[in-house]
């Protein structure tokens, strides 16, 4: 019998409700809506968190939940950074650009203090769970080579990969180097870091670039646009 994606299957359990899910957050909220910004087990304890919160720290006020969630970068009305362009022309299109191939293209983070954040998406406007198979199978590849590529920079010790569907509709997978033999820039609070941290000098954020790009088109061909 083909399963109810709506609801439950016969004998299963539906899967929890929006308004279920905040039911339980509201029940924890204290009188101004807030809730604690460190738990004793919270990412806040973590010695990697780069910062100090104190123990009567509170969030900001929850907001209740909303009619609808808030339309993205290339959803209604409001177009995607891909509209008009089937491929992109060359570096002096836009000089962030570091490689391409005939469905993706890879460009760096233009300010970053980590030695590198690289952002991969289609050429075509597609979300990530829209993806057609040959471009899924594709990103597979160049998530495990682009991350080996990244993690081939001498002050780089592992290569994170994220993603986040929140900011536009083009889907767009995030990659962050992160920084060698540093055990408090680590983990999930990487991006929080480089937040922080002092930006690259230009010469050695076109020069980790460069090489990233030539690494990638030794491993997945292309074309690598910073030399």
């Amino acid at each position: 019998m083909a399963e109810d994606h709506e609801g439950a299957s016969p004998g299963r359990p539906a899967p929890e409700s929006a308004e279920a899910w905040f039911a339980r957050v509201e029940a924890a909220l204290d009188g101004d809506r807030t809730l604690p910004a460190s738990p004793p087990d919270g990412t806040a304890r973590w010695d990697a968190f780069p910062f100090v919160i104190a123990d009567d720290a509170r969030t900001h006020p929850v907001a209740p939940l909303a009619e609808f969630d808030r339309p993205r970068t290339g959803e209604g009305s409001s177009p995607c950074h891909c509209a008009g362009t089937a491929m992109p022309g060359s570096i002096e299109d836009d000089p962030n650009l570091m490689w391409r191939n005939d469905s993706w293209q890879l460009r760096r983070f233009e300010r970053t203090g980590l030695p590198i954040i690289a952002i991969l998406e289609p050429i075509a406007h597609h979300d990530l769970p829209e993806l057609p198979e040959a471009l899924a199978g594709e990103l597979g590849l160049l998530m495990v080579r682009l991350a080996a590529a990244i993690e081939t920079l001498p002050s780089v010790g592992r290569c994170h990969v994220n993603r986040w569907g929140d900011g536009g509709a083009h889907a767009h997978v995030w990659f962050f180097a992160r920084p060698v033999r540093h055990p408090q820039v680590t983990g999930s609070v990487v991006p929080l870091w480089d937040d922080l941290l002092p930006a690259l000098p230009d010469a050695v954020r076109d020069a980790n670039a460069a090489h990233v790009a030539r690494e990638l088109l030794a491993r997945h061909g292309g074309i690598a646009l910073m030399a």
